[in-house]
């Protein structure tokens, strides 16, 4: 086909993969992160708002600071900035917020004036009332996206010399008095000798719009080699595993360089991927919502580990919303979290072994009684266990032995029992991880 047209219908980044074939075979290249859709119909946050500078004239140090929860970047190019009065304008160039990132549109980008802070968008003629007054935003079809209505006292705060901060996350109420407080320093994205305390275009002190690292604990099994109440590491005793990553070539496309001298821990089962995802709940957890991935070892009782064998993973990624994991595997069908992962001092921990509910649409199957797990004989990992798993992969890997697609239950053979236990019987069974 010359010249194909393609067309990206959802936000996100993609990668691009274009192949040539002919009678001699095919060459393949892969751009990562070569084509960024912008969301057209997008969720923005007001999260800071300085109406009242005491070191500068309030007409030129007045500014607010817009959030974006989403994990795709989104352009303001076209919208509008409102109150419940007269003032109306319309942001006429681009200004670009990252996903999970910030902007600062203020009267003034001139920094020896404004009170020294990087102003993304200088707008005129939008004026904040040190009372009671109101922000609204509203795209560029003229929708409503945010509001803002602060009352000047009563029961917002109404500081001088210090800008109202937003202090829930991305999924409370920005515009509930009880939400808000008063800045209580000058944080470095406000430089020089003026006095005015806030945070412009950043997660100050006391805002919760962003988190910094975290440790991942997640128990999961896979059927194929699970026996009793543990799984097998019979591919680990015969010295089968890999000490690279396995996920580097199709569908996974992962590039990671996640590799060992050799492999740390007897109980080690193989190799998985995990994926984060950012979402509101699973139904958007698609692959827009991808923050993060890693290639780790699985243990024997289900735990996952970084490259130590031993120890949590570590992200140093940021959390806008509610944090999906995903679990992939050579041979099992994918699986997501139904439920945002829970938080306490830093670890971020899921259980999908003890209820078919913990994966979502009852995506694992019983492999005993009340243990559940990741379902076997996906040989070719295309998310669907049907015939193409057994011809030809089965059909020409049975009898061999070796680290290889077909081997369901991981105990280095490929013989009539991968076909039979688990390919048979798991026909129809698909991936219910959102696209």
């Amino acid at each position: 086909m010359q010249n194909p047209v393609v067309s990206y219908n959802l936000p996100g980044v993609y990668d691009v993969e274009l192949s040539v074939s002919n009678s001699v075979g095919t060459n393949s290249i892969l751009f990562e992160d070569y084509i960024t859709v912008l969301d057209q119909s997008p969720v923005l946050m007001i999260t800071e708002i300085m109406q009242n500078p005491s070191a500068v004239l309030d007409e030129n140090g007045e500014w607010f600071e817009v959030f974006n929860p989403t994990n795709s970047p989104i352009d303001m190019n076209g919208w509008y900035l409102k109150d419940n009065g007269v003032d109306s304008i319309r942001i006429n160039s681009s200004v670009i917020i990252p996903p999970n990132g910030f902007v600062t549109l203020g009267l003034k980008s001139d920094n020896g004036i404004n009170g020294n802070y990087v102003c993304n968008y200088e707008y005129s003629n939008f004026f904040l009332s040190n009372g009671a007054d109101e922000i609204v935003l509203f795209n560029a079809g003229e929708e409503e996206v945010d509001r803002v209505e602060y009352d000047g006292g009563p029961n917002w705060p109404d500081p001088n010399g210090a800008s109202m901060i937003f202090t829930g996350n991305s999924t409370a109420d920005n515009n509930l008095a009880s939400n808000w407080s008063t800045a209580t320093a000058r944080e470095p994205s406000y430089s020089g000798t003026f006095t005015d305390k806030g945070s412009p275009g950043t997660n100050g002190a006391g805002q919760n719009l962003i988190t910094s690292g975290f440790a991942l604990h997640v128990e999961v099994f896979l059927q194929g080699p699970f026996e009793e109440s543990e799984m097998s590491t019979y591919l680990n005793s015969a010295g089968r595993l890999p000490i690279s990553q396995p996920f580097n070539g199709l569908p996974w496309n992962y590039s990671g360089d996640e590799s060992v001298a050799a492999i740390p821990n007897p109980d080690v089962v193989d190799w998985v991927l995990i994926e984060l995802r950012d979402a509101s709940d699973v139904l958007q957890a698609d692959h827009n919502s991808v923050i993060g991935r890693r290639a780790a070892f699985l243990l024997k009782n289900g735990l996952v580990t970084d490259l130590d064998g031993s120890t949590n993973l570590q992200f140093s990624i940021s959390i806008s919303q509610q944090l999906f994991v995903v679990i992939q595997h050579r041979n099992h069908i994918e699986i997501i979290s139904e439920n945002g992962l829970s938080e306490s001092a830093g670890v971020y921990s899921y259980d999908f072994t003890f209820s078919q509910l913990q994966a979502h649409n009852d995506g694992q199957i019983e492999i005993a009684p009340g243990v559940w797990g990741m379902i076997a004989a996906d040989s070719d990992a295309s998310g669907f266990i049907d015939d193409a798993d057994k011809d030809p992969l089965w059909d020409n890997q049975t009898g061999t032995a070796g680290y290889l697609e077909s081997d369901s239950n991981l105990d280095t053979q490929i013989n009539n029992q991968d076909k039979n236990d688990f390919w048979f019987p798991n026909q129809g069974s698909g991936s219910q991880v959102p696209d």
